[in-house]
């Protein structure tokens, strides 16, 4: 029997090339390498979106932070002006 050469499944001149008999009794383990890798990647894309969602949660409150920072340096300074007319109304008076 002869058997059909697939040119496409030649890796390297040094390696055989995988005939077709081989690829179709070997299709059951691709099909669970590939369920494997698609299973993984799921999994990544999940990992990588729960990290997604907490760096956003915690850009938010950074930026509340920051917002509540401006505000209490903001009462500092006001504070800070009322602190000098009192000095400067005892030192005159």
């Amino acid at each position: 029997m002869l058997r059909p050469r697939l040119p496409f499944l030649q890796v390297s001149p040094c390696l055989p090339s995988i005939s077709l008999l081989q690829t179709l009794s070997r299709s059951k383990s691709y099909v669970d390498m590939s369920l494997r890798g698609a299973k993984f990647f799921f999994y990544l894309n999940c990992m990588v979106l729960g990290y997604e969602a907490d760096a956003h949660r915690d850009m938010s409150r950074l930026e509340d932070a920051c917002e509540e920072s401006k505000a209490f340096e903001k009462n500092l300074r006001e504070g800070e002006k009322v602190s000098r007319r009192v000095r400067k109304n005892d030192q005159h008076g």
